[in-house]
């Protein structure tokens, strides 16, 4: 998990800095006006949205694994790479939701933001339609928000505060965070719990439909 989220957070800083010199020097954007930065990273924050999306779905399996006690793998963090559009579609509609709520009033972005927050990892063992993974994942989630909210929160506070020294303390507290998120998922949705196997329980299942297993 370590390696993995090294690896996710070296990826994602090379696209941020690579993105903000072609602002700078091919767009003609000047770098001492935050405004203008603000207005022209728009095109570079969807493209990080869109980077990270595969990462974090591959991220939230691997903590899955790790609280169930299977093995896990860097190869891992890359399997959610094979159905990586759906998992865009579901960052990208969650992202716009929440700004929506947020620029609304305060509550309702936070709301949709964490009764959406475990979408990804509900569809990698349901697959489906995107919309329709988010829908059944925040029926169950609403249930739970106090404990969602108290976790995100925490977590979302120890990520600020491990991000100030150069963001170094970010390689131990978001491998923390997506551990929680593994926890969580078993509490919230516990047919996915394995039994004795190192697959998940959806893939064990005879009755399940091949095509809505996940395998990374």
């Amino acid at each position: 998990m370590l390696g993995a989220a090294t690896l996710v957070l070296a990826i994602l800083f090379g696209v941020a800095l690579l993105g903000y010199q072609l602002i700078v020097e091919y767009w003609g954007v000047d770098p001492n006006s935050e405004q203008a930065i603000n207005d022209a990273s728009f095109p570079l924050q969807l493209v990080i949205l869109i980077i990270a999306a595969p990462f974090e779905a591959g991220l939230a399996y691997m903590g899955w694994r790790k609280v169930n006690q299977l093995p896990t793998t860097l190869g891992q963090l890359f399997g959610p790479w094979a159905i990586a559009t759906p998992l865009i579609v579901i960052a990208i509609s969650s992202s716009m939701l929440a700004n929506l709520g947020l620029s609304l009033f305060l509550l309702p972005g936070l709301y949709l933001m964490a009764v959406l927050s475990f979408a990804n990892l509900y569809y990698l063992f349901r697959r489906g339609s995107p919309l329709k993974a988010m829908w059944e994942s925040a029926l169950v989630v609403h249930q739970n928000l106090l404990l969602i909210m108290v976790f995100h929160v925490v977590m979302g506070s120890l990520i600020v505060v491990s991000a100030v020294p150069f963001g170094l303390g970010l390689i131990l507290t978001i491998p923390m965070y997506f551990y929680g998120k593994g926890l969580l998922f078993n509490q919230l949705f516990p047919n996915y719990k394995p039994n004795g196997s190192d697959t998940p329980a959806a893939e064990a299942s005879p009755s399940q439909d091949k095509s809505s297993s996940f395998e990374a």
